[in-house]
């Protein structure tokens, strides 16, 4: 007999309620794991044996399985304890679907706690390839680095059309491309082509540990939450000049720290932190008053260059750099009064204490475009390209990214490059002294914002 839930036992989409996953404390010790992954259903058995530390997330668990198998993580993917639980999921998914649990939320040692504990894990969800992965040792002490340790056989080419392909055309490759073992809903000379020197008896563990090491590096384990959440939110195929830029190997040499902020390049912020010390009372306007306009414009040069004779604030850049000051929790506003914070008073001129703070809040902004743009500056900043060429990459990244110019002029092609962020670090390279029509602008200064980026993208 067939039986028909009721409507109580739907999901909102129509189909059967499942459970949430069994999801455990996190253990009081840090542990590792040797992991089985076994490619569902293949014969002879596509299988690897792997070492990994129990604290990663599952969306870096997820980096690490394709880079044992030799996927190219190209497609969807999701954990599942079984059919009758909820699976977690990637941030793109739950924001299309919303059923299913967040696996940036979860370790693996939550999920997985005891030798002959399962996971399932789904990966393309158009050719299929299911695996499970069993726990074969709990580790007392886990590994610093995840590696693959042995195992058998070739991953499948992806695209290959799943399973019903793969068993016809492992025969037909290994017997060297006999005509008789031709699969025959195939274009056989293009297949042969596209497999290249593809064989199913290949595997080698050593390759498996550096795959995992380069998916890892094109996974940004080591980014910043913020930055891996926008990553994590893209669309499949989208955001992969932003992978590229992240890739380099700036980001992973054993010195990235660089040279430090400066005084001089900070002129721009103390310098009105020092002249709105015990408060300034603002216009009518919401301005500041002209004669401390004058004052900054003097302070730091800005009345060396400035085209305008300046008679108010309105005609300066100072009303975005007390923006700038504001959502770095350095100025506040009470009954028409400006002042600094007591967050700034703390920090008056000391470069790293700036620095610090500089850490906490970048990227700034309140829209998403602001926030992705501000990431995108922080990446193309730290990622030793050149000053000059800035604006063009960044507008480039978030193109590639999905975002447009939605403005009626402009090329529509072309996405705007400036953000607060954007705008913090030109501050910080430049000033308000230099003349932005003047390129040339000290290596010193630049270097020091770069680094500065790096140090907020990775999280060491």
């Amino acid at each position: 007999m067939i039986s028909f839930p009721d409507d109580a036992d739907l999901d909102p989409f129509g189909f059967p309620k499942r459970l949430p996953p069994t999801i455990h404390p996190v253990p009081d010790k840090p542990v590792g794991f040797q992991l089985k992954v076994v490619l569902n259903d293949t014969t002879p058995e596509i299988w690897r044996r792997i070492e990994i530390p129990g604290d990663m997330t599952l969306d870096v668990f997820h980096l690490v399985l394709q880079g044992a198998m030799g996927w190219q993580n190209s497609h969807l993917h999701e954990f599942v304890e079984d059919q009758d639980h909820y699976p977690f999921i990637t941030e793109f998914m739950f924001e299309e679907e919303g059923s299913g649990f967040l696996e940036s939320d979860f370790r693996v040692d939550q999920v997985l706690t005891a030798v002959g504990d399962k996971l399932g894990y789904h990966y393309d969800f158009g050719d299929s390839w299911d695996h499970t992965i069993t726990v074969e040792k709990i580790l007392d002490t886990p590994s610093d680095q995840s590696r693959c340790l042995e195992g058998a056989r070739a991953c499948p080419p992806e695209d290959m059309g799943g399973m019903v392909t793969l068993e016809v055309v492992v025969p037909w490759v290994e017997s060297g491309f006999k005509k008789q073992l031709e699969p025959t809903h195939i274009d056989a000379d293009d297949y042969r082509h596209w497999l290249g020197d593809w064989h199913p008896a290949a595997f080698d563990p050593e390759e498996a540990t550096r795959e995992i090491q380069i998916m890892l590096r094109a996974g940004f384990s080591r980014m910043a939450p913020g930055l891996k959440q926008v990553i994590n939110t893209l669309p499949p195929f989208q955001g992969e000049h932003l992978e590229e830029l992240l890739n380099l190997d700036i980001w992973y040499d054993a010195d990235t720290s660089g040279p430090g902020l400066t005084p001089e390049m900070l002129r721009p912020f103390t310098e009105l932190m020092e002249l709105l010390d015990g408060g300034v009372k603002l216009t009518t306007a919401k301005y500041l008053p002209p004669a401390v306009v004058r004052e900054y414009a003097a302070r730091t040069g800005l009345d060396t260059w400035w085209p305008r004779r300046i008679t108010s604030e309105s005609v300066t850049p100072l009303p975005e750099i007390r923006e700038f000051c504001r959502s770095l929790g350095l100025v506040r506003v009470s009954t028409g009064m400006v002042a600094p914070t007591k967050k700034a008073q703390a920090l008056r001129f000391d470069p790293g204490a700036w620095e610090k703070q500089l850490q906490t809040k970048l990227p700034l902004g309140k829209t998403v475009f602001e926030k992705h743009a501000g990431w995108v500056a922080l990446v193309v900043a730290g990622s030793g390209a050149p000053y000059l060429q800035w604006p063009g990459l960044i507008s480039e990244v978030l193109f590639d990214m999905g975002w447009r110019n939605q403005g009626r002029l402009g090329d529509p092609n072309r996405v705007p490059f400036r953000s607060p962020t954007y705008e913090v670090l030109q501050l910080l390279a430049e000033g308000v002294a230099a003349d932005p029509w003047d390129s040339e602008v000290p290596e010193e200064m630049v270097a020091a914002v770069a680094a500065l980026a790096r140090r907020i993208v990775v999280v060491r």
